[in-house]
């Protein structure tokens, strides 16, 4: 059963001696800054482009919605008003290009210094929200005489591997809320710093893409163009760079004709080649340049003409712009806007970033406000869902045996997990998502008592509720179970008793066929002595069954550690740590899941005073 909390704040106090990341990771920082921008006031230049008063005020309505919508959490936001496109000695294509205005928001990579967190520079991963910019790749040479030409390409976000449910909840592409919107996941633009592939969202009147779409016949035609600009630069540079050497130049411009007339044998095979279909709108996989004409490519397919072969890489229509774009960016309204952003399945931070964005922007009110606007007249903007909204997992009664250990004092800590609703994130545990998205799960298991934590790939896992530090002496004890078929060679499941950055560690896995498993055991405590990451054979952990199980008891008395397996003694420790250690908390983990079995249980894990 889930309810919703309206939570009217924005960072919240951990528990004390928690790891400086998991601070980080579950603090909501939120923005250096809540702007309120109330419009321009006066017209802004960029070179010899001018924006109009309107054309401002929209960069701050889009600032306005990002911060209503999502609110920072494990990393620390700014919001950023622009304007494009400025040109450049390397960007001279630009100036084709229509004028573009809007708002980007920023996230930075957090690290503590001196107890505080502390944004690191260069790290910024962006969420933007655009009027008019370039929406795809520049295909750059062709980009002259006033056309621009672009291609929109779709990469794939998510690995092969990741569950269906995961990217049915994820994936832009299926999601309902942008069936009316055209949606890619294209590499990002120029203005997108630090970030390779991003969502982007194309929000257009009529939900029809205002741009051009080429031929054939006239991307070939437009390619025959830029094969001669080559031509004439290369040999202007060559003259310009070797003109104190007419031999230089004679070599240099011999070799050059000869590329030309490699190019110009090349496009004369494509339109042959491709004379039947010069109608038909153009698909290319990348960008086109001189060199793809002088090696004889094929660039519809990037195939050798000469060696042929069966075309397998994806193609993307081409565009350009209509040739009153840039009059008409001039003007106030967007003639079409775009919304990008940059995330990561397995990095909290910008996968909050993105649950913000697809869960809470209202992209509908982003089309009506321009394109239907009687829609929302008088209505201020609102998220579809406000961000301070939090679900919470209504608790399920304890089992006798987590009541009872409530009552014995002697049990300084015991988790069963009984507590927590099948299927959900254990309730006061702090975890990763592993790779693919997935948070680590209480389960119920066939044949087996009361209820299970999964573990797939999930690394440090801990719990908020331990109280803190460990006794002095103490046993803490758990059980696992690994299922039928567990790879062999999979990720261990690694336990560490830590004191601060510092850790006495086991880990286990089970063998095959029923084969024993191993059990590997290390000791990071400064002051430890004896000999360490060791490993020993787990007798009776394997994986032939269904469920095949084993428990762990570490025994910490004085400077002893001793470790067991099933009750039986694998190896004792006498000088494993310094006696004035107090251990502060617990954590579990696998490093990784490469297989669907590759997975462990955990359950009654019980620290106990000695």
């Amino acid at each position: 059963m889930m309810v919703s909390l309206i939570l009217c704040f924005y960072s919240f106090q951990l528990f004390a001696q928690s790891t400086d990341h998991q601070t980080i990771a579950e603090t909501s920082y939120g923005w250096m800054r809540i702007y309120n921008f109330k419009g321009a006031k006066a017209p802004q230049k960029l070179d010899k482009l001018t924006f109009s008063i309107a054309q401002l005020s929209i960069c701050d309505s889009f600032a306005n919605w990002m911060q209503a919508s999502y609110i920072p959490k494990g990393t620390l936001g700014d919001v950023r008003k622009t304007i494009m496109p400025k040109i450049g000695l390397y960007n001279p294509e630009a100036a084709f290009a229509p004028q573009g205005y809007g708002a980007t928001s920023y996230i930075w990579t957090l690290e503590m210094k001196n107890g505080k967190a502390t944004p690191i520079q260069e790290t910024e991963i962006p969420w933007g929200i655009t009027a008019n910019e370039v929406p795809g790749q520049k295909v750059r040479l062709l980009c002259t005489k006033g056309e621009y030409f672009f291609f929109m390409s779709e990469e794939e976000n998510m690995d092969e591997k990741t569950p269906q449910d995961i990217k049915d909840k994820y994936n832009i592409k299926t999601l309902p809320q942008f069936k009316n919107f055209h949606t890619t996941h294209s590499l990002a633009s120029r203005y997108d710093r630090n970030a390779g592939i991003v969502d982007a969202v194309l929000i257009c009147k009529n939900n029809q893409l205002p741009f051009i779409k080429i031929t054939v016949g006239d991307l070939l035609q437009k390619c025959g163009q830029m094969i001669e600009d080559e031509n004439e630069k290369r040999i202007t540079d060559i003259n310009t760079k070797n003109k104190n050497s007419p031999r230089d130049i004679a070599y240099f411009t011999k070799y050059e004709k000869e590329n030309y007339a490699k190019a110009k044998t090349t496009l004369v095979k494509l339109n042959e080649m491709y004379k039947g279909r010069l109608n038909e709108h153009a698909s290319i996989p990348s960008d086109i340049v001189y060199f793809d004409f002088v090696n004889g490519y094929d660039i519809f397919t990037r195939l050798s003409i000469k060696e042929g072969g069966q075309p397998h890489l994806k193609t993307f229509p081409v565009y350009k712009f209509a040739p009153n774009s840039i009059e008409l960016s001039k003007q106030d309204k967007p003639l079409w806007i775009r919304v990008t952003w940059s995330w990561e399945l397995f990095d909290e931070p910008t996968r909050h970033m993105h649950e913000s964005i697809i869960n809470n922007f209202n992209f509908q009110y982003l089309y009506d406000f321009f394109y239907d606007p009687e829609k929302v007249k008088g209505k201020p903007y609102r998220p579809l869902r406000s961000p301070y909204e939090k679900e919470l997992v209504v608790a399920v009664e304890k089992s006798a045996e987590a009541k009872k250990a409530d009552t014995d004092n002697r049990i300084h800590f015991f988790e069963d997990f009984s507590a927590n609703a099948e299927g959900q994130k254990p309730a006061g545990w702090y975890s990763h998502t592993n790779m693919v998205g997935s948070y680590s799960r209480v389960v119920t298991l066939p044949g087996k008592k009361g209820k299970w934590l999964e573990i797939k790939g999930h690394y440090d896992l801990v719990s908020n509720n331990l109280k803190k530090p460990l006794p002095a002496d103490f046993e803490v004890s758990f059980d696992i179970l690994a299922p039928e078929k567990f790879t062999w060679g999979g990720k261990r499941l690694k336990f560490a008793l830590a004191k601060d950055k510092e850790s006495f560690e086991v880990g286990i896995r089970p063998g095959f066929d029923g084969r024993s498993g191993d059990l590997w055991i290390d000791n990071t405590i400064a002051g430890a002595k004896g000999v360490y990451n060791k490993f020993y054979e787990a007798t009776g952990f394997s994986n032939n069954l269904p469920l095949n199980s084993t428990s762990i008891t570490l025994r910490k008395k004085g400077e002893s550690i001793e470790v067991r397996i099933n009750d039986k003694v694998m190896d004792v420790f006498p000088n494993a740590v310094p006696a004035s250690t107090l251990f502060n908390w617990i954590k579990f983990g696998q490093s990784n899941s490469d297989a669907d079995s590759e997975r462990y249980y955990i359950t009654n894990i019980k620290i106990t005073k000695l």
